[in-house]
This record gives structure tokens, sequence and C-alpha cells, in this order.
């Protein structure tokens, strides 16, 4: 009952994560540099002003992985992985453990 609740936590969360866009024409260089491991979903989406595309997910022992892509206003992408231990809290919200940047100017 408990990873059903939160897998449908995780869900919610995420329910517009594989729209395109991340802000009106993807993430700037300044951006990505702002983004520091441990900022929360809701800070990265305030950061950049829109989602990436959802381009993998994974869930071992209700630690949930998600990887999504950003395209770059002036060419390149960004990579950012995030986690949710929801073995912590039904309520862990998902935080960034990691960024690449791809070429981003």
């Amino acid at each position: 009952m408990v990873t059903l609740l939160a897998a449908a936590l995780c869900a919610a969360l995420f329910a517009g994560c594989g729209e395109k866009g991340a802000g009106p024409s993807g993430i700037r260089k300044e951006e990505f540099d702002k983004i520091w491991m441990g900022m929360d979903n809701y800070e990265l989406l305030k950061l950049i002003g829109g989602n990436g595309d959802r381009i993998a997910e994974d869930e071992q022992n209700s630690v949930y992985t998600y990887t999504y892509k950003y395209p770059g206003e002036k060419g390149g992408y960004a990579i950012i992985v995030m986690r949710a231990d929801m073995a912590e809290s039904i309520l862990n919200i998902p935080e960034v453990v990691s960024k690449e940047d791809h070429g981003l100017k």
C-alpha cells in the first residue's frame, strides 16, 4: 500500500515533466551553472522556467531516479538526474544528484 501511494505521489509530482520545454526556448548556460546538488524539483523548475524531456526513469527499493534532457537555448543540451527516496518519507521531493553540460553556450 505504501509503495503504491509513493508511486502515485511521484507520478503526480512529475505529471508534466515529459512535455517539451525548459522555459520558452531551452536552458541557458547561466541557468545550468546555478544548479546545485540537492536542489529540489520546485527550485529547479523556478530557475529554468520549464520541464525537460524525461529520457529515463528507474525505481529500486523505493528510490526513484529520473533523468531529464534540457535543450540549450544557443545549442547543446544539459542532462539532469533527480532522485527521491520514498523510504525516507512518503512526501520526499526529488532532488538533483547530477548534472552534465553537453556543449551549452
